[in-house]
């Protein structure tokens, strides 16, 4: 009889551990799937905040940007591998060009480009916060 008692409290006391671990289960795939959405939404939101700040970084990033000197002693910055923006003396003025180059015999050569005076620099410089907002809205 005391085997029988034995028998019957591990049936019943199994039972509910089974039950419970169903629902532990159903918990923790319900747990799983809310995660997953969160971090699904999470990196929506980042690569938003990415696209809307990438130009905002970039551009902090390049303002800590050192120059390079050319042969001649000018410094510039590399826009790309063809495109340079070159600070230089021309005829007691300071320009500034920014220009596309070529090579030619192992040498960086400037092409099309514009030049424009410290003054001209300026006010473009003053219009560049406008101007992103129009590039940003495109």
């Amino acid at each position: 009889m005391a085997a029988k008692a034995m028998k019957r409290e591990a049936v019943t006391s199994a039972a509910p551990t089974a039950k419970r671990a169903k629902a532990e289960d159903v918990d923790e795939a319900t747990e799983v799937e809310r995660l997953r959405t969160l971090v699904t939404s999470l990196k929506e939101e980042l690569k938003k905040l990415k696209a809307s700040s990438g130009a905002q970084g970039a551009a902090a990033a390049d303002a800590e940007a050192e120059p390079l000197t050319t042969d001649e002693g000018d410094k510039y910055f590399e826009l790309s591998s063809k495109r340079r923006v070159t600070i230089s003396q021309f005829r007691g003025r300071t320009l500034v060009a920014i220009r596309e180059y070529y090579e030619k015999e192992g040498k960086q050569l400037p092409g099309k480009g514009i030049s424009l005076t410290v003054e001209q620099y300026q006010k473009f410089a003053s219009l560049v916060p406008a101007i992103n907002k129009v590039v940003e809205r495109k």
